[in-house]
């Protein structure tokens, strides 16, 4: 069985996660979570639309960082998908503190993409 592809959230690097959080929430109407102990990470959802807000300079990436978020009802079975494919793992699976189960994968830029599911229900 292959992995459906469920969603996309483009990741969005802010400067201040309590200023960016504020304005998604009280100016543009989204539900904000913010994640991280400091803050560094605010899913931002409305409807159907989920953006990343994670706090970081641009350009540089830390790890684990991402330039769109894949979302996938199964996880492992992409994961092995890829890897047999021959697609150039960024980092392995993981149980992310923000809810999902990811892992990551480079394109031939250097782009970063992460693909997870998530962990709840």
């Amino acid at each position: 069985m292959n992995a459906t592809l469920t969603g996309i959230s483009p990741v969005l690097v802010v400067a201040d996660i309590d200023r960016a959080a504020a304005y998604y929430r009280d100016q543009l109407g989204f539900h904000c979570r913010v994640w991280g102990q400091p803050p560094h990470l605010v899913t931002a959802d409305r409807d159907e639309v989920l953006i990343l807000l994670v706090l970081g300079e641009r350009p540089e990436k830390s790890d684990r960082m991402f330039d769109v978020h894949v979302r996938v009802d199964d996880v492992e079975a992409l994961h092995a998908e890829m890897q047999e494919s021959g697609a150039q793992i960024d980092y392995p699976i993981y149980d992310g503190e923000h809810g999902f189960r990811d892992f990551g994968v480079l394109d031939p830029d250097g782009h970063r993409l992460a693909f997870g599911q998530p962990m709840h229900g």
